[in-house]
């Protein structure tokens, strides 16, 4: 093979010495010149002149360095995602700050993918299929042991000891009134389980000392036990046609049923019973691995440190449209006499279930009602990540501005009522020109027991009502006599579900111009209230010197949980019962849920239920930085494997305890038929 020709290039000494002529020459003058035979060069494109030299090797020189560049940042790249594999699958999350954006990313792109596998090959199987996220695939080879997928064996009710520490619940124990109902023929049946196609029969179990197993319990029927918890909960009603009335509104459906059980779930859930005589109660904690979970600087979390305000009772129903401090419709939680600091996941979980409830009853599959699930996990959890850094929380809410799909053309449709439509469908001006309320079976208004109208107005001034009122913040008045002059006093009758026959009062301001109307509520012994005992004297003591009353928690639940605060927000004292005081929004209206059928708009409502929950839960943050809610929740959740994990912990307990809803509320129907029958 021939020597290569001598590389020549292209500037002006070479120029100079190879031609004996300036570059700088006149164009004729080079022209004139005899070109002679161009170097070989195999890095130089064909069809490049001479000329062109100059430009080539400059691009040469540019590739060069865009590669060396490329190289780099892939380097980079690999030592990240290597640092992430190795902080991720020794149990940490600090390190989650840093790949939050990839975490997300990469999950992004496996949902995708999961959805068009899944949309291929049709349906999932009966018994479902668990879904796991590329995070776990990619780390599939490099986990110490594979998380393993056990099947559940129907286990029955055996009334077996609880575990340490816990009070024994037997499910043979009940009030001397329901084994009564048990003798008129209501039953007994035998323990039952749910069949295959009620509940997903796949769990969870993480064979690590820092990732304790999570069995999630089996559906089952445990009639003494749930027909005992409403009788102890009703146990101060007395009038049998009002008991009656309550019991049949709170068993019209399942839904509606499921809205009745706070007590239930709050005991399920709070106290751990669910699953207890199965050995398998839920731990919250467990669900995030809060044991062995530290903060970037080392420091453990406390066994507390999941807690924040809750709304204790967050199904889809408890979320509606109502007028903020500020004049601003929003879209939120909207109920809080359940209000209470505690374990976040005591609200996931009850909405995760509710979004069950009406997935399948608006007519979704299996699979469309886990993809929905999933999708409420996973924006609870970066909605909560995503707060960190600022105070946004603060502020945002879901507007007619901020809102999208179904919600958002709700929104806009409420915004146009007239604000004086309140007034004129409650309230009259009568011949004497006074307003009053209007007392029909529209309103559902009754005239007040006059004793105790008496005892509400009394308690109507600036130092009892009023000191239990916001005293500063913005668009927050101070007291006015005249502004707060009680025009009328009427009962309020047949309202809610769980609270349904609880003492209730519409109370009318003379205002400024425009009426106010005040709803004031008697707050009985809450669920929280009515397990502290069980979980933790020392934080029934705790719960004790917090808030005064149960109207006071109340109180300071709605402050904490929501933006521009009603400021009517208070309470009364009558005959020792404590009455949650606050303003009747013009606007309060629910969402139609029953029209969300088709599945992408159900999932998009979904979605914004988890922005509007995690957002809320945020911002009733009790611990300050850095250890606030948001904080929390980034460590615990920010990396991919363990948000995958405990999203799927919700889908599968949230299926399964849907299938112990339908069996609690054929029971509940059983003991209706026989207790109170139509024909009495």
């Amino acid at each position: 093979m021939p020597p290569l020709p001598r590389e020549i290039r292209l500037d002006r000494s070479r120029c100079i010495d190879l031609f004996g002529v300036d570059d700088r020459a006149a164009p004729s003058e080079l022209s004139a010149l005899s070109t002679p035979t161009p170097p070989y060069d195999p890095d130089l494109p064909r069809g490049f002149s001479l000329a062109s030299r100059a430009s080539a090797d400059d691009i040469g020189r540019a590739r060069r360095a865009f590669r060396l560049a490329a190289s780099i940042g892939f380097l980079f790249m690999g030592i990240l995602f290597g640092a992430d594999l190795v902080f991720l699958y020794s149990g940490s999350d600090s390190h989650a700050w840093s790949m939050d954006v990839l975490s997300d990313a990469r999950h992004g792109q496996a949902r995708e993918r999961t959805r068009a596998k899944a949309n291929k090959a049709g349906k999932q199987s009966e018994e479902g299929e668990r879904i796991i996220s590329e995070d776990a695939t990619e780390a599939h080879n490099t986990m110490p042991e594979e998380p393993q997928v056990q099947v559940a064996t129907p286990t029955m009710i055996s009334g077996r000891p609880s575990k340490e520490g816990k009070k024994t619940i037997s499910v043979d124990a009940a009030p001397e009134k329901t084994i009564a109902t048990m003798a008129h023929g209501m039953m007994p049946e035998e323990p039952q389980v749910a069949t295959p196609h009620m509940i997903s029969t796949i769990i969870y179990e993480w064979n690590s000392d820092a990732h304790p197993d999570v069995l999630i319990p089996e559906a089952h029927k445990r009639c003494l036990y749930v027909i005992g918890t409403f009788e102890e909960q009703n146990a101060a009603v007395t009038d049998t046609s009002k008991l009656r009335d309550k019991y049949r509104a709170q068993s019209a459906d399942a839904n509606v049923f499921y809205r009745a059980t706070a007590r239930l779930f709050w005991q399920d859930f709070g106290a751990g019973r669910w699953g207890r005589e199965q050995d398998r109660s839920v731990n919250l904690g467990d669900l995030v691995l809060l044991r062995n979970a530290k903060y970037a600087d080392g420091s453990p979390l406390s066994p507390m440190s999941t807690s924040t305000w809750i709304t204790g009772d967050q199904h889809l129903s408890n979320f509606g449209a109502w007028l903020n401090r500020g004049g601003v419709l929003v879209f939120s939680v909207n109920d809080f006499d359940e209000g209470a600091i505690f374990d976040f996941q005591l609200d996931v979980l009850r909405a995760a279930v509710s979004i069950c409830n009406h997935g399948f009853t608006n007519g979704l599959d299996r699979g469309q009602v886990e993809e929905a699930l999933e999708e409420f996990a996973y924006t609870y959890a970066k909605t909560a990540i995503d707060y960190v850094g600022g105070d946004a929380e603060l502020e945002y809410e879901l507007t007619e501005t901020t809102a999208t799909g179904v919600l958002r053309d709700f929104l806009v449709r409420v915004n146009r009522i007239p604000k004086e439509k309140l007034v004129n469908k409650f309230t009259e001006v009568g011949d004497d020109g006074a307003r009053r309320f209007v007392r029909n079976e529209k309103t559902r208004l009754e005239d007040a027991p006059p004793d105790t109208e008496e005892k509400i107005r009394a308690e109507m001034t600036s130092t009892r009502y009023g000191s239990t009122m916001m005293k500063m913040g913005w668009k927050v008045h101070g007291w006015d006599d005249d502004f707060f002059t009680v025009l009328d006093v009427a009962r309020r009758l047949d309202s809610g579900v769980g609270s349904y026959g609880v003492d209730r009062f519409y109370v009318l301001l003379k205002g400024a111009g425009v009426p106010v109307i005040l709803d004031v509520k008697c707050e009985l012994e809450s669920a929280v209230s009515s397990i502290l005992e069980e979980i933790d004297p020392d934080e029934k003591a705790w719960y004790g010197a917090l808030f005064r009353n149960e109207a006071d928690r109340a109180a300071k639940a709605q402050r904490s949980l929501t933006s521009y605060t009603d400021p009517y927000v208070g309470y009364l004292i009558i005959d020792g019962n404590s009455y949650n005081v606050r303003e009747r929004s013009p606007y309060k209206t629910s969402f139609d849920l029953e029209s969300l059928t088709d599945p992408r708009e159900f999932n998009e409502f979904v979605e914004q239920i988890a922005i509007a929950t995690a957002t809320a839960h945020v911002r009733g943050t009790v611990a300050k930085s850095p250890g606030q809610f948001k904080h929390v929740i980034r460590t615990l959740l920010a990396g991919g494997r363990s948000r995958s994990r405990w999203a799927g912990l919700v889908v599968k307990i949230a299926l399964s305890y849907r299938s112990q809803v339908l069996l609690d509320f054929e029971c509940f129907q059983q003991y209706i038929e026989t207790m109170f029958p139509l024909d009495d």
